[in-house]
């Protein structure tokens, strides 16, 4: 594998991560608040992070996560999640990969993701342009209409048995200058309305160009 990626971190800004290439050890920030800056990697598909202070010479590589890379891959955004005890593996995070090339994933484009362990019911949009299931870990992508500004609607809800709980009442302010990535995971604070929270991830696409080199 030879690509360029960035990094986002859904759970706190990462400090002290390393992965390995071919070259070596390259440390890495990966923040909370906005895309990482680019990073080059050279090596297997199998990518392994990890941090140094967890490591024990003559030993293994203790990883802090690790992800298969496809080989079609442009310019990804690798999205960290920190593991609770229903994670989906022993690892402290799991690692989500999404293609963020600009030229594919363009302006006035608005992404959801689902990082939650369960199915969740989507309703987007005056209209309920988007009225789907979406499965754990899955994405969905919808295309603003031409001229669009605004607002738009966006409700939450999981099925339990018969019944369809809604988990979030919201709306979402996407923009036809940017790309919008909405990340849709659990709210642990005890006694909170919201059973999920909603994480924003923006960027204008000529921007994007320019941070990649394009």
């Amino acid at each position: 594998m030879d690509i360029q990626f960035r990094t986002f971190s859904v759970s706190g800004d990462l400090k002290g991560i390393h992965y390995y290439t071919d070259n070596g050890s390259v440390e890495i920030e990966v923040p909370s608040g906005k895309r990482s800056a680019p990073f080059k990697y050279r090596g297997e598909r199998e990518m392994i992070f990890f941090r140094k202070r967890d490591q024990v010479s003559g030993q293994e590589i203790v990883p802090l996560a690790k992800v298969m890379l496809q080989g079609n891959l442009r310019n990804p955004l690798l999205v960290f999640i920190r593991q609770g005890k229903d994670g989906e593996s022993d690892l402290p995070y799991s690692l989500k990969v999404l293609e963020d090339d600009p030229r594919d994933f363009t302006d006035g484009t608005v992404k959801l993701m689902n990082l939650t362990n369960k199915p969740l019911h989507i309703e987007l949009g005056q209209g309920r342009e988007i009225d789907r299931v979406l499965k754990p870990y899955q994405i969905l992508s919808y295309r603003l209409p031409e001229g669009f500004k605004g607002n738009l609607p966006l409700k939450i809800s999981m099925r339990y048995g018969k019944r369809m709980e809604p988990l979030i009442r919201s709306r979402v302010f996407p923009s036809i200058h940017a790309r919008d990535i909405y990340f849709i995971w659990p709210n642990q604070r005890k006694g909170a309305g919201n059973k999920v929270k909603i994480a924003t991830l923006r960027e204008r696409g000529d921007t994007a160009g320019v941070r990649l080199d394009l």
